[in-house]
């Protein structure tokens, strides 16, 4: 069930995993890129890591390409390293946790543009802002390469829990505070971004 991955990810990566950044929690950091890694390699990808070094240290943003019928790309990603001193549920184990579903549900489709489905790291304070995030990196690369990119869809948060009364969800209104709603609306972010990636750019045929 949907509801049940989405919410495994999210307590792999922010509990099991837990802090992950390249300050204080290294080896964190390289055990989240290791599971994305086999998470895309187990619904049928051939995952690249894009490696760069900043301070001595290797560092991994993580692509799944889905080849489609042109070359012209869309571009599906998500941060995978947290904040100094938190978990990063929300920010952002909740957004890979959705590029990782999509990834998944979408496998097994034809579609006319070619999907990479990208967890960056390093996007979050000391590298936020600068040219050591990867997505800063990736898209450098991208631009030597020329490739052709069309779209892009940055999972940024967008599940989380409040220990408030109500929770308020963005856009949405409020909901009633605990972790299924939390987890409800992480399901429905997810399906309308999987609506509006299907109908507006791949066109699935």
């Amino acid at each position: 069930m949907l509801e049940e991955r989405i919410k495994s990810h999210v307590k792999i990566l922010s509990f099991e995993i837990g802090e992950r950044n390249g300050i204080y929690k290294y080896s964190n950091l390289q055990a989240a890129a290791d599971y994305v890694k086999k998470e895309f390699e187990s619904y049928g990808y051939l995952p690249q890591e894009q490696i760069y070094e900043v301070d001595n240290k290797k560092y991994r943003n993580i692509i799944a390409t889905k080849e489609g019928k042109s070359k012209r790309l869309i571009i599906v990603c998500a941060h995978y390293d947290s904040a100094l001193g938190s978990p990063g549920a929300d920010d952002n184990a909740s957004g890979v946790a959705g590029i990782l579903e999509l990834a998944r549900l979408l496998f097994h489709f034809e579609t006319k543009k070619t999907l990479k489905f990208i967890a960056f790291t390093n996007e979050e304070p000391p590298w936020f802002m600068t040219s050591n995030m990867g997505s800063f990196v990736y898209a450098n690369e991208a631009k030597k390469n020329r490739e052709d990119i069309e779209g892009v869809l940055c999972f940024e948060s967008i599940g989380y829990y409040s220990d408030s009364k109500r929770l308020f969800v963005r856009q949405f209104g409020s909901l009633t505070n605990n972790f299924k709603s939390a987890t409800i609306y992480h399901v429905f972010y997810f399906f309308a971004s999987y609506l509006f990636i299907t109908s507006a750019f791949i066109k699935l045929e």
